[in-house]
């Protein structure tokens, strides 16, 4: 929960939320924390704009955009993977039951293309004959291929796996018997470290060239790799073909110049990359108009409190269809915590835990109509020393000493 209220200070990840529908499915570093996974996963659904399903802990589900387009989400990570032990091929990465789920949403689609939203690397990548990660696919071979199959032998076309997970820019063809099921995009990281991060600027620049020509060398299938640069991808769609774009951004300074490393085109019906464009002069989005200001439940007037973690003026930022459930507070001569929870299950509390609580539960429909607020010096700090709250109902919640100053 620190981490995903830490998250939501950043304004233009909030902006981003506001400006566009998401579609999300959780990483290993969602869910697989210092906390256990159950309470990792009760914290996503607190947090992350997504619809929870009818089965507890179920991410994968599937969303349908009228004729042109198929989204399916699976997971990777959690529902059905089986630990990785070497030597053991018939372990799974979906399990059987969401596979077979994943092959009825694939056999019944009327979209024309089917995007595969999936956490790990699907195809191949080896170097020396060697696989590079067994936290991918390829630690599931039995899965990848009897999916790969299943798409050929069912002459299922347009299918676009697009994966994450891996710090770097990848586009391949998803082959199986000299047959392509498909193709796998993968956009790099915006921040998190690529190669030349992980080991060191100066080495990573030098062995940049020699890896990505290596991983092109021992994987035929590769059609764009690129090991370094920070950005995201966008897969723009119409009936004739798809486009796969690699954007690049600044990563280190705040700067809105982006560039397109790559554009990379598939033609409906081919099941493969067929044209790709390097460092395309690709004209600007043009962008829907913004969304509005995000509104919050107070803004900052009073800086009231002092140190000591007695301040009430913290960074929560709550929205404004969360619905208030109860309110609690704590005095001691003076207010020395208040805190709120909401029916979505957010909260907040700012102060101590000193003194007596005192609290009121809302009832359906009922909302504060009014707040009054006593101030005053101690120590050279702005204190509150009184809160009374009448509800809509007429009901008070009423704790602390009145001061000269007050506030309605």
């Amino acid at each position: 929960r620190q981490r995903y209220r830490y998250y939501r200070t950043d304004p233009h990840l909030r902006a981003a939320h506001q400006q566009h529908p998401w579609s999300i499915v959780w990483d290993n570093h969602d869910i697989c924390t210092g906390a256990s996974r159950e309470e990792a996963i009760q914290a996503f659904f607190e947090w992350v704009p997504v619809r929870a399903m009818p089965e507890k802990e179920r991410i994968y589900r599937s969303l349908d955009f009228g004729d042109l387009l198929k989204v399916i989400l699976l997971d990777t990570r959690h529902i059905g993977r089986d630990e990785f032990i070497p030597g053991t091929l018939n372990r799974s990465i979906l399990g059987e039951d969401q596979f077979h789920w994943l092959k009825d949403e694939l056999k019944s689609s009327t979209a024309r293309w089917n995007i595969i939203v999936n956490q790990v690397l699907m195809s191949p990548l080896t170097s020396f004959g060697k696989v590079l990660t067994h936290d991918s696919w390829d630690g599931y071979p039995k899965d990848r291929e009897r999916l790969l199959r299943f798409l050929v032998d069912e002459g299922i076309d347009n299918n676009i796996v697009v994966s994450g997970d891996a710090h770097f820019s990848y586009a391949c063809n998803l082959e199986i018997d000299g047959r392509s099921a498909g193709v796998e995009f993968l956009p790099t990281s915006i921040t998190r470290g690529n190669l030349d991060e992980t080991v060191g600027a100066f080495l990573g620049t030098l062995l940049k060239g020699t890896f990505e020509a290596a991983i092109k060398y021992f994987n035929p299938s590769t059609r764009y790799f690129e090991s370094e640069a920070h950005g995201y991808g966008i897969v723009d769609l119409t009936p004739n073909d798809a486009n796969c774009e690699f954007w690049y951004v600044d990563h280190k300074e705040l700067t809105n110049v982006e560039r397109c490393g790559r554009a990379i085109n598939v033609a409906s019906g081919s099941n493969y990359f067929t044209t790709e464009i390097a460092n395309p002069k690709k004209p600007k989005f043009s962008y829907p108009r913004l969304a509005p200001p995000e509104e919050t439940l107070y803004q900052k007037g009073y800086e009231i409190g002092g140190q000591g973690g007695e301040s009430f003026d913290g960074l929560e930022r709550l929205s404004k269809s969360s619905r208030l459930k109860t309110i609690k507070i704590r005095e001691n001569k003076k207010i020395t915590s208040l805190g709120c929870e909401y029916e979505d299950y957010t909260s907040w509390q700012k102060g101590s835990s000193d003194g007596k609580e005192k609290k009121l539960e809302l009832n359906a429909g009922e909302y504060l109509r009014k707040m009054t607020i006593g101030i005053g010096e101690e120590k050279k700090s702005t204190l509150v020393f009184y809160i009374k709250l009448v509800t809509s109902e007429g009901r008070v919640l009423e704790a602390g000493t009145p001061s000269p100053t007050m506030i309605v």
